[in-house]
């Protein structure tokens, strides 16, 4: 069941009062990503919004620019980045996908290694998700956007981070409803995790 949020929503947190602090790093940011400004904001006001107690997550980096928002929103929380760092992966693709294995492979670990080199919680984990992130099983979350474009990409990141992500902890999910990644809405469809939205084409789900 998709329902909207609207970001003013009282009882819920405080994001009318965050919502200043979010926009001026949209606003003057070097963008690296595809992301549009409006769904930017409320990846930074619900990173900002998270609960203390866990770390903080990307699956599907690109360039960096969301997820230097994310590691700004809490400057001091460990921010994991998860990216092929080589386009989409040809193990994730399956039929009915817009896009193709190699999309997005205009990037690579140095560049943006070196973007987000001024954001020391940053640590960025290359290879193909979820393989990579064995590592940090042990790990519990409280904010992780997922921006993986394939079903299997995505349907990977509810199956590893949403059991791990602490009371109140926000995932959000970019392309939900897009056309161009039907397997988005597909995979959260599939797991019946409670869908909320603020803007077209994203997600968020908070866990209880």
């Amino acid at each position: 069941v998709r329902r909207r949020w609207p970001l003013t929503k009282p009882g819920w947190c405080p994001l009318t009062s965050l919502l200043r602090s979010a926009v001026e790093p949209i606003t003057t940011m070097d963008f690296r990503t595809l992301i549009s400004k409006d769904r930017l904001l409320v990846i930074k006001t619900l990173a900002l919004c998270a609960p203390k107690g866990g770390i903080a997550a990307e699956a599907g980096v690109y360039k960096g620019g969301s997820l230097r928002l994310v590691a700004q929103a809490a400057p001091g929380r460990k921010t994991l980045g998860f990216d092929t760092f080589s386009g989409l992966p040809a193990e994730d693709w399956r039929s009915g996908e817009v896009h193709r294995p190699g999309d997005f492979e205009d990037n690579s670990l140095s560049a943006v290694t070196e973007y987000l080199s001024d954001c020391p919680s940053v640590v960025l984990v290359p290879g193909l998700f979820p393989a990579t992130a064995g590592k940090f099983s042990d790990e519990v979350f409280s904010f992780v956007h997922v921006d993986l474009d394939f079903y299997a990409g995505t349907r990977n990141a509810i199956d590893f981070f949403w059991p791990r992500m602490v009371p109140g902890g926000i995932m959000v999910f970019d392309d939900y409803r897009w056309r161009n990644c039907p397997g988005v809405k597909m995979a959260l469809d599939e797991a019946g995790l409670p869908v909320r939205s603020a803007v077209p084409n994203q997600a968020f789900c908070v866990k209880d």
